[in-house]
């Protein structure tokens, strides 16, 4: 009988851990800020103004784009797994 009890209980835990991780799977912030802020703020700015705010450089040839940590110890974050051509528009025929 004691042995049913804590297979019972370790299921319960097991069932309560995997319903809190999918609670938190599903609910979880926005996985492609990161891309969104380079794709629409910072290589617009680069292109119109020459300056890449907020992010710290654009590199079109390279194909990266250096971002500055604003709420963590880093100093600066390279993403170097966002091509430039991706922003791209298809040119009007």
């Amino acid at each position: 009988m004691t042995r049913l009890k804590y297979l019972l209980a370790a299921l319960l835990i097991m069932l309560i851990a995997a319903g809190a991780g999918g609670w938190y799977w599903l609910h979880s912030a926005n996985p492609d800020v990161l891309r969104q802020i380079v794709l629409q703020q910072c290589v617009p700015n680069q292109e119109q103004h020459r300056t890449p705010k907020p992010c710290v450089d654009v590199n079109p040839k390279g194909g990266y784009v250096l971002f500055k940590d604003r709420n963590g110890p880093a100093a600066v974050s390279a993403d170097a797994h966002l091509p430039y051509q991706w922003h791209r528009k298809p040119a009007a025929a």
